[in-house]
């Protein structure tokens, strides 16, 4: 067998595998695209000695490249597929008793080892395309390490890439060395966009093609490559409407096809071809004939936004790895092309690589994987990269909300349930719940519209015109109606290719999940309904939302997150719904919220039926803007979202609170908060210049730390504004000094002073400058000095009016007044104010406030 071997670049390192994996357990090797590594170093090790006739397991990141694979496999190897060598993928599996060689996809590996933790049979496990990091990629080999480390230390671990740094790996399977086997690729000529290509991605890259395939004197495919099947699609209609296409195969490539559309694309073909494919094919893919790639240079990559849990799809530019893996598939070959539709001085701009999944995506899946095997600290798990502590949060309250971990993190008996589904934890949820009502059929059925592409046609008028309690119910019709015929023509409402991908999905899922209802009856009616709505609230118990006012479009999340009806979503008149699918990158109203794309009606009864550890009542006493006043309400909840409220009266157990509420919401303003006199402000300006003046007397200075100490005793016994309005601020205020500080503001600050008249006339204290006395002049008479305050120590800025009250003159040196500009004041005044006196001697003149009594 190992002399049949085909001579590939890779065979001339074949021997120093077969050393290093006889004298240890682990390697890491890389090679160059197109070395062969993929189908001869399996081949290649399958009759080791140290293999003892166990069974190799290859991983493969996708199915077409696992298929493919096992197929150029059985056929070096002379057997049938399915004998000597196997694949297991979703929804297919070729293996038997004398299976040694068995490829199969990422996620199969974890979900193996939950019923065979030890991997009994097996010798060697090796991870393909390791490069990729898939999440499942990830955790298959951290758990595989873990199984060799403590009880299969014989257990081999190969690991292979084209592109990898192969340090960080061998840390991590330490002892392991590194192996750099030879690898050929043609020469490729890169040519490159003297400009971006500009929004309109699908028309420069069809233009590119069209280029190309004119001028390509190769004359062989070509390979193009876009983000998306949206973008696949549209560039096939923009390429077969030119001429140049007429003798041409045009062939999509994308992970959404069912798996023999994919593998007929790698087939040679009589004629030439143009494969438009997203980064499918990247990597493993051989594809014969391929001497020209025309790259986009984008691509789209899931996302999760851990504070929502709405994982998005977004738009970005490839890495540079991702860019030489593209232009590669040109010199697999032969000599060849790539075109890349950006500017060579761009090239710099591009990330080095693609993030990996583990920083990017959901992680509840892989996290109730590692439940099952007794893992409740995820953190504490041996990653090969640890996911972001936020992530790894959401996950594991996601699984509590779901009922698959206890608090503790422990797998529930609803969890272990779970993990057996093969499909996300909230897919699995649901079907559980199905299957237990006797509805285990149409469980699978959401489970997969949820899980594939989107069946309904959209259109604008029918998004206006539809209104119902559930978009995926909307969906369930659609996928009943495409059934019954058979899924052919081309609805105006049902995309059929999409409708039967689902029906193959809900077959599998529903004999999975079925068996837990056999001797159950389905409903119907009313009560078939409500049990498929409460299916959809099974999966999506954290993305329970609630409209924020009558007639709004505007929701609140579990969570705190605002969301907005798209105009697409059918579900418009319920109050409460759960948002299977949300857009958080497609916002729109207040702030960033994300746009509600499918709900689900949802009754309050539900939320404590299916999850009563998440619904709670409690009290809240809080201050209401409105009112101005402190009240209490009992309020509903369910996780942190509101359902009901109901103000009650305030328990004598909450009047402290109240009080310290009321004190905190007044600090904000005060003035607002009281009944704030001026009198008030005369007296905080009294304590200011008796503090600055006589500091002896240690008055506190009134800011905000002395409004933060005393305000809770002002307010207490309080419940309002309007109540704190009818205290006396002036009162309270005295009240807090000392004796001995009272009397000084009373007596060396007074409120009033006596004047020569017998009046007391008002002070008017000022925030800087002396406090002013506006008195009529005739009330000085005989006085000869100006006043002081503060024991002397400040003299009053004395304002002397007219009879009428109107300001004659400003002096703080009354004595020098009289002197020197009352005899002026006083000839001036005279006329105008016959009746009142003008004495020539102020000094001696008798001071009055009466007007002279008139002759007759």
């Amino acid at each position: 067998m190992r002399n049949s071997l085909p001579s590939l670049p890779i065979s001339e390192t074949i021997p120093d595998i077969r050393r290093i994996l006889t004298e240890g357990r682990n390697l890491v090797l890389t090679a160059a695209p197109g070395a062969g590594k993929t189908t001869i170093v399996p081949l290649a090790l399958l009759d080791e000695t140290w293999m003892s006739g166990e069974r190799i397991l290859m991983l493969q990141p996708r199915r077409v490249a696992a298929l493919s694979s096992a197929r150029r496999m059985a056929a070096l190897h002379g057997t049938r597929l399915g004998e000597t060598i196997g694949y297991q993928v979703r929804f297919d599996k070729r293996t038997g008793p004398a299976t040694r060689l068995e490829v199969l996809t990422e996620g199969l590996l974890t979900r193996r080892l939950q019923g065979d933790p030890f991997l009994e049979g097996v010798g060697l496990v090796i991870f393909d395309e390791f490069h990729e990091r898939s999440l499942q990629g990830d955790l298959g080999l951290a758990m595989t390490r873990e199984i060799q480390q403590t009880v299969r230390p014989d257990l081999r671990i190969l690991v292979m890439s084209a592109t990898l740094d192969p340090t960080p790996i061998c840390r991590f399977l330490s002892p392991c060395p590194s192996l750099e086997g030879k690898g050929f690729l043609h020469p490729v000529t890169r040519v490159w966009a003297l400009k971006q290509s500009g929004p309109d991605i699908c028309r420069a890259t069809a233009d590119a093609a069209l280029r190309e395939l004119t001028n390509d004197p190769l004359r062989g495919d070509m390979l193009v490559f876009l983000p998306g099947a949206g973008e696949i699609a549209r560039t096939m209609d923009l390429l077969s409407e030119s001429t140049a296409t007429r003798d041409v195969s045009l062939v999509p490539l994308h992970g959404s096809l069912p798996l023999d559309r994919q593998d007929d694309a790698l087939k040679p073909s009589g004629k030439r071809r143009i494969i438009i494919s997203t980064n499918i094919a990247e990597t493993s893919l051989t594809i014969e004939g391929i001497t020209t790639v025309v790259d986009s240079g984008w691509c789209r990559i899931l996302r999760l936004d851990p504070q929502t849990g709405l994982e998005k799809l977004q738009l970005e530019r490839i890495s540079k790895a991702s860019a030489e893996q593209r232009a590669g598939r040109a010199g697999r070959l032969g000599p060849g092309r790539v075109l890349r539709l950006w500017p060579e001085t761009d090239h710099v701009l591009l990330p080095d690589s693609t993030p990996p999944d583990i920083r990017r995506v959901d992680l509840a899946g892989v996290f109730l994987t590692l439940a099952t095997w007794g893992k409740t600290d995820p953190a504490s798990f041996g990653w090969f990269e640890a996911p972001p502590a936020p992530a790894m949060a959401a996950a594991v309250e996601l699984l509590k909300t779901l009922g698959a971990l206890d608090h503790s993190g422990a797998i529930t008996p609803l969890g272990a349930k779970m993990a057996e589904v093969p499909a996300a934890p909230r897919l699995a949820r649901m079907l559980l719940f199905a299957a237990r009502h006797g509805m285990a059929k149409q469980g699978a059925d959401l489970a997969a519209l949820l899980g594939e592409r989107d069946i309904a046609v959209r259109t604008q008028d029918r998004e206006t015109r539809i209104v119902t309690r559930s978009d995926l119910l909307l969906r369930l019709d659609l996928l009943e109606e495409a059934r019954a015929c058979g899924f052919r023509g081309h609805g105006d409402r049902t995309d059929m290719r999409a409708a039967a991908t689902a029906d193959r999905v809900s077959q599998q899922l529903s004999a999975l999940a079925g068996t837990a209802a056999k001797n159950i009856s389905p409903p119907a009616g009313a009560e078939r309904e409500t049990l498929l709505l409460k299916t959809v609230l099974a999966g999506y118990p954290d993305r329970v939302a609630r409209r924020r006012a009558e007639n709004s479009l505007q929701f609140r999340m579990a969570g705190g997150r605002g969301l907005v009806l798209s105009p697409a979503c059918s579900v418009r008149d319920e109050e409460l719904v759960t948002v299977p699918s949300a857009d958080a990158a497609a916002g729109r109203g207040v702030g960033n919220e994300a746009l509600i794309r499918w709900a689900s009606a949802v009754e309050p009864a539900w939320l404590a039926d299916l999850f009563p550890y998440a619904v709670g009542t409690e009290r809240e006493v809080f201050f209401d803007p409105a009112k101005e006043a402190i009240v209490a309400r009992r309020r509903k909840r369910y996780l942190d979202l509101p359902l009901e409220e109901t103000v009650v009266p305030i328990a004598p157990d909450e009047l402290e609170t109240a009080s310290r509420l009321l004190a905190t919401e007044a600090a904000k303003d005060l003035r607002r908060a009281f009944a704030w006199p001026e009198e008030f402000d005369q007296l905080l300006l009294r304590f200011e210049l008796l503090r600055s003046a006589a500091s002896e007397y240690s008055l506190p200075v009134i800011d905000v730390g002395w409004w933060a100490d005393h305000l809770p005793e002002i307010c207490l016994g309080s419940r309002s504004f309007a109540e704190l309005r009818r205290i006396d601020l002036c009162r309270e205020m005295i009240s807090r000094l000392t004796h001995r500080q009272r009397q000084a503001v009373e007596l060396l600050v007074p409120e009033r002073l006596p004047v020569p008249s017998g009046s007391r006339i008002r002070l008017e204290y000022q925030q800087k400058g002396p406090p002013v006395l506006a008195v009529k002049l005739q009330e000085l008479f005989g006085l000869t000095e100006s006043p002081k305050v503060v024991d002397g120590r400040v003299p009053v800025l004395v304002h002397l009016l007219s009879p009428a009250g109107r300001p004659l003159q400003i002096t703080q040196d009354l004595r020098s007044f009289w002197l020197n500009a009352y005899p002026a004041l006083r000839r001036e005044m005279r006329g105008q104010y016959p009746r009142h006196p003008w004495p020539e001697d102020p000094f001696t003149a008798i001071p009055t406030r009466r007007v002279a009594p008139r002759k007759k």
